[in-house]
């Protein structure tokens, strides 16, 4: 798969672009797809794991083919995790707090 993405000529940034884009088209389809069956919050958490998954394979096999070792795979999920807490509290507070 890495030859085809390749030969197109696209530049690392245009490609951590495009992949950001369906990363977060995806996710977003998920976190709509679950809302009626389940709670936000639980939406939220499934729709932002699997963002977590996508971006870690398409920034490993898409954007940047490398892998930078076990640290990579163990730190990209702590900074998404911090991230995760954030938005959490953001979108309680907007929903349950603000009515």
């Amino acid at each position: 798969m890495r030859a085809p993405v390749a030969r197109s000529g696209a530049s690392s940034f245009t490609r951590f672009l495009v992949s950001g884009g369906v990363n977060t088209a995806v996710t977003y389809a998920l976190y709509l797809a679950l809302l009626p069956f389940v709670s936000y919050r639980i939406s939220y958490t499934v729709a932002y794991s699997a963002g977590i998954v996508i971006a870690y394979l398409f920034n490993r096999h898409l954007v940047f083919f490398s892998h930078r070792g076990m640290l990579s795979v163990v730190l990209l999920p702590l900074v998404y995790l911090i991230q995760y807490l954030i938005s959490l509290t953001v979108l309680w507070l907007w929903i349950d707090k603000a009515g």
